[in-house]
């Protein structure tokens, strides 16, 4: 398991929910909710990266290093073995 690529992605994550909360509450008349507006970037940024801190739970840090494009858009697949409470 590979905690330090695991802590990055769910860094990211919190950092992207922390500010999308504080930009929805600082000005909720100027944040976009259509598609690609700043609330579906946002989301997409969030998803990418809890995603990625799931599927990529069992990576080495030579996988993450060694790691291609094919790979990123691997882990940044929702979940197959995610169920949902």
């Amino acid at each position: 398991m590979n905690k330090e690529f695991i802590l990055s992605n769910l860094k990211e994550a919190s950092e992207e929910l922390q500010r999308t909360i504080r930009d929805i509450e600082t000005d909720p008349a100027s944040f976009e909710f259509d598609e690609l507006g700043a609330y579906d970037i946002a989301m997409r940024h969030l998803y990418y990266h809890l995603n990625t801190a799931w599927n990529a739970k069992k990576t080495s840090g030579e996988q993450v290093k060694n790691a291609r494009d094919f790979d990123f858009h691997k882990w940044a697949q929702y979940p197959l073995d995610l169920e949902i409470l």
